[in-house]
């Protein structure tokens, strides 16, 4: 490799030195052979170019092909319009110079806008086209002696020539630039001759302003760097071309195929890390595309389902006709969007499943895919299961509760009868209840001491029966205006609501209690809460809150499961019970979270709780033989009797503790 590297090297310099020894000997030799070589090396590109430009997908190096004949047309006329060549004897130094700058104006140009036509389509004859313009109305302007001046016999160069040729080499510095910023377009070999061909133009370029003489060793210079950087360009095009031609001519598609295959993985890996089950198909249902969320539900693997349909093995046999006609109807594009449906997973188990199918068509507007969306809603129909079960069985209590009814005078209020449900609910025999004054059993007054319920038309309202051995009993009262004897009264009938109470208050509990530790909720906590404060309020004392952060629970998950990140929790439940055991409100706030709300708080430090918590976390942790321990952070706030705070106030400034706490320790580390 390193011979073949250096071999090139020395092989080119030997080549240089025998150009320059023939400089020596002749320069219109010279200069005639550099030409030459420069005009092969553009009419091979452009031939390379023209028989591949149907499957050339750079358009970059298409376009630099294609403009290659033009430039190579103008150097030729350059060439033969040398001094000494002969072919044009009237002419003198000046013309073949104005061929030369109007050869670099072609060629620059093409270096500059090459690099807008990577993302392109070249289109051949507009191309070709707008070249042979440009190169006919340059070399016109030099014959017909319209082109400035560039090269004055006894003076040298004129301003003209000077400038453009600094102009020419600004704007190939931009062409660089812009060529360089596409670098993943082209392959590494191509890009760096490519850098080198253009780089060494505008040295050469700023060569040929300074000579004063055509022979001079400025001009010769500029020619040995020229005949460098087409050697450069014919190993970057032709000679890459012909032994690399799918590196060359291919870059694009590799790219292609390489961002293709990166957007697939990008989709696996979307695919796969998503919480939700995700199935793709295609219009026959054979399964294509199933996750990992899918996987570690069902228990079956990929490979194991890829090619063969859900229906034939995840869904019991008895929902499979109905699953066979949603397929029926995805295959006519009409689509069930939405449904729910249980698997059958590998341990022989089931799960409910609520999918949301999305169609995925065609050109040809058929179904191409099926996409499901699913979610394990197994808890959730569990859990409609019971509360529907509760709500039969408070709908059989309340049905199996006589209903009370009280005739009473519209205008005195007295009762005038009441039946024996009354009667039993109230205590007293019928008799000894007529006579007397609703308010006496019944308690709804409203603020004046009037009844509000005695305008017909009253919406029911709640109230409380007061029976005769002293219970209060809650009641549904309703009132209906009937006229007996001639006397408006009213009928009222009501119902006993005790069970329907205890009931309701057993579903508020349940919303209120957190199901792995046992101990409040967030819902629980904050309705609570704010009655103990106020409690301690009353007596002149305060409440301090403690917030507990469990550490490093989530690496606990990771590292041993879920199920001992749950035993983690109920024993931090514990360790707060009997660290608190004085506190009515402990709850779990978060998935992580704990909160202690201890009433009367009393002591110079807050700190003490913390202090009382940490040697019970020691003792758990030094008996418990485990390859962690629980570690935690706390924040403690405390209420001022002569400063009421809310519930909010003090868990804000219980939080900033926390946050404080941890920030402490993770600079400590």
């Amino acid at each position: 490799m390193l011979l073949r590297r250096y071999g090139g090297l020395a092989l080119g310099a030997l080549v240089l030195i025998g150009f320059w020894a023939l400089s020596l000997i002749s320069y219109l030799l010279f200069h005639t052979t550099v030409e030459i070589t420069s005009m092969v090396v553009s009419f091979c590109i452009f031939t390379l170019a023209w028989n591949q430009r149907r499957t050339m997908d750079n358009g970059y190096l298409l376009f630099v092909g294609l403009a290659s004949i033009f430039i190579g047309i103008v150097d030729l006329l350059h060439a033969m319009t040398y001094k000494g060549m002969g072919v044009f004897p009237s002419f003198g130094a000046d013309p073949p110079t104005q061929l030369w700058i109007a050869g670099r104006i072609v060629q620059t140009l093409t270096f500059l806008a090459a690099p807008f036509f990577l993302n392109r389509k070249v289109r051949t004859l507009p191309v070709m086209a707008t070249y042979t313009v440009l190169t006919a109305l340059l070399c016109w302007s030099v014959f017909a002696g319209v082109f400035p001046a560039c090269y004055i016999d006894g003076v040298g160069l004129t301003p003209f020539k000077k400038v453009t040729e600094y102009v020419v080499s600004l704007l190939l510095a931009v062409g660089l630039y812009l060529f360089r910023r596409r670098k993943e377009v082209f392959d590494p070999l191509i890009f760096r001759l490519m850098t080198w061909t253009i780089a060494l133009t505008i040295v050469g370029e700023l060569a040929f302003t300074l000579y004063s003489g055509v022979t001079d060793q400025f001009n010769l210079l500029g020619h040995l760097i020229r005949l460098v950087s087409y050697c450069l360009l014919y190993l970057a095009t032709v000679q890459t071309g012909l032994t690399k031609p799918f590196s060359m001519l291919f870059r694009n598609l590799k790219q292609s195929e390489e961002a293709l295959q990166k957007e697939r993985n990008f989709v696996s890996g979307v695919l796969d890390s998503a919480g939700a089950l995700m199935t793709v198909a295609d219009a026959n249902g054979l399964i294509i595309r199933f996750n990992r969320a899918c996987e570690e539900l069902s228990g079956y693997k990929q490979a194991d389902v890829v090619g063969r349909r859900l229906v034939d093995f995840l869904t019991p046999p008895e929902d499979r006709a109905e699953i066979r006609r949603a397929m029926i109807q995805l295959q006519q594009g009409r689509s069930p969007a939405a449904f729910e449906g249980r698997w059958i997973l590998a341990n022989g188990s089931s799960r409910w499943i609520s999918w949301t199918i999305s169609l995925i068509h065609g050109e040809d507007g058929k179904v191409q895919y099926v996409v499901g969306s699913g979610l394990d809603i197994t808890e959730r129909r569990q859990a409609e299961a019971e509360l529907k079960e509760r709500e039969e069985r408070l709908r059989m209590m309340v049905d199996s509760v006589q209903t009370g009814m009280l005739l009473v005078d519209k205008e005195t209020h007295a009762i005038v009868s009441a039946n024996p449900a009354a009667a039993a609910l109230i205590g007293l025999p019928p008799e000894a209840i007529v006579s007397r004054s609703c308010s006496v059993f019944i308690k709804c007054a409203g603020p004046d001491g009037a009844c509000p319920l005695a305008t017909t038309g009253q919406a029911p309202l709640d109230a409380v029966l007061k029976t005769f051995d002293g219970r209060d009993l809650p009641i549904h009262r309703t009132a209906v205006a009937v006229t007996t004897d001639g006397r408006q009264h009213l009928m009222e009938s009501f119902v006993d609501m005790s069970a329907q109470k205890l009931m309701e208050e057993e579903l508020r509990s349940l919303s209120m209690i957190d199901e792995l530790t046992g101990l409040y909720n967030r819902r629980g906590f904050l309705t609570l809460a704010p009655k103990e404060m106020a409690a301690a309020d009353r007596v002149g004392g305060s409440v301090a809150l403690l917030m507990v952060d469990i550490s490093g629970l989530k690496e606990i998950n990771d590292a041993h499961g879920h199920a001992e990140g749950d035993r983690v929790l109920i024993a931090m439940a514990h360790i707060l019970r009997e660290a608190f055991s004085e506190s009515k409100l402990i709850a779990r706030f978060g998935s992580d979270e704990f909160a202690v709300l201890a009433p009367q708080f009393v002591g110079a430090r807050p700190s003490m709780l913390v202090d009382r918590l940490e040697r019970l976390l020691e003792d758990y942790n030094t008996t418990n033989s485990r390859d962690y321990e629980i570690r935690v952070n706390t924040g403690v706030a405390r209420t001022q009797p002569q400063k009421p705070s809310s519930v909010h106030d003090l868990m804000n400034q219980a939080d900033n503790a926390l946050y404080v706490e941890k920030r402490r320790r993770v600079m400590a580390r």
